[in-house]
């Protein structure tokens, strides 16, 4: 029995090793784009509609491990994935099909243990963070879709007003599952801007590197369609505002979120119409009060990498779809 099962472990270990090789020597490799400044450059991600998928990656909760390894992939889609402690789940997904992101999230834990047992699913474009300079595509920016190109990154001075009534972030989801199982607990529905700071000398921040490298690595906004909470066994939704934390148990850097909307009633349409002129102009305000109150370098630019569409849970059960996400000049 024991000469069985390690001819089957030295089989399985011989085809993991020829899978993976397989995996890398098939990942493409991604050209550098320009970082564009934001004067009348706006962010314009592949496929709004989320009617398309690369064949080459997996549906997450469906095929494949939980999560999958972030690799370089082409532009033109968002990719799917699942994260943090409760990424593992077979019941998370992340999944584009003909026109709609599913998204599910399952956390089993409860926020009193020290933030632990968090759970997302989510699409995305863009520079990942903390990965060595690893895209999973491209976004776009322009001053218009037409005029728009695969862009590294769009850089926003700290020093000038984003025009308003100008851009648009246009977003339709609903969410189908709200449960908050845990005595403490969180769920969230959310479009996430991950940007690189620019700091007064010219110098850039670790954006690249491994997380906890310097607590001005990257600024995570969270800008919420919706946020409840269990307190106290009492479940609640978010005040709309603008909140902000200094570091959690995943990394140390500023996480400032802006909660647009409190409470989505499950199974009901929305369609958010988010002036991104505003929003950026809101970044900027807090993120000067931010530094200036706890005694950080002030940057003279953040730079947007990333986006992404997150659902996510501690100690609860969120699942949504996304009809569409789209940025509109007017």
């Amino acid at each position: 029995m024991t000469k069985n099962l390690k001819k089957i472990s030295g089989i399985l270990l011989v085809l993991l090793v020829a899978f993976s090789f397989t995996l890398t020597a098939s990942t493409p490799k991604v050209s550098a784009a320009p970082t564009v400044p934001a004067t009348n450059n706006y962010p314009y991600p592949y496929d709004p509609e989320l009617s398309t998928y690369h064949p080459d990656y997996w549906q997450v909760g469906l095929i494949g491990p939980y999560p999958r390894a972030s690799q370089n992939l082409p532009d033109g889609y968002w990719y799917p994935n699942t994260a943090f402690d409760s990424a593992w789940f077979p019941n998370n997904y992340a999944v584009l099909n003909g026109g709609t992101a599913t998204l599910r999230a399952f956390s089993d834990y409860d926020m009193w243990w020290g933030g632990r047992g968090w759970a997302n699913a989510f699409v995305h474009q863009g520079r990942i963070p903390y990965a060595g300079g690893i895209y999973e595509g491209h976004f776009k920016a322009g001053a218009s879709p037409g005029s728009a190109i695969p862009v590294d990154g769009i850089r926003y001075s700290m020093y000038t007003t984003e025009p308003t009534g100008k851009h648009y972030l246009e977003i339709r989801a609903r969410v189908t599952t709200d449960n908050l199982n845990r005595w403490q607990s969180n769920n969230g529905l959310l479009v996430a801007f991950l940007f690189q700071y620019e700091f007064l000398d010219g110098s850039l921040s670790a954006y690249d590197s491994p997380a906890f490298t310097n607590n001005m690595q990257n600024l995570h906004v969270d800008l919420f369609i919706h946020r409840t909470y269990k307190f106290a066994n009492i479940p609640s939704a978010w005040v709309p505002g603008w909140y902000y934390t200094l570091g959690d148990r995943y990394n140390a850097d500023i996480h400032l979120q802006r909660v647009y909307n409190g409470k989505m009633d499950v199974g009901q349409y929305y369609t958010f119409i988010i002036d991104y002129g505003d929003f950026i102009n809101g970044i900027k305000g807090h993120l000067g009060e931010i530094v200036a109150s706890n005694n950080l370098p002030r940057p003279r630019a953040i730079i947007l990498r990333y986006i992404q569409v997150s659902a996510e849970t501690c100690g609860g059960e969120i699942a949504a779809e996304i009809d569409y996400i789209r940025f509109v000049t007017c």
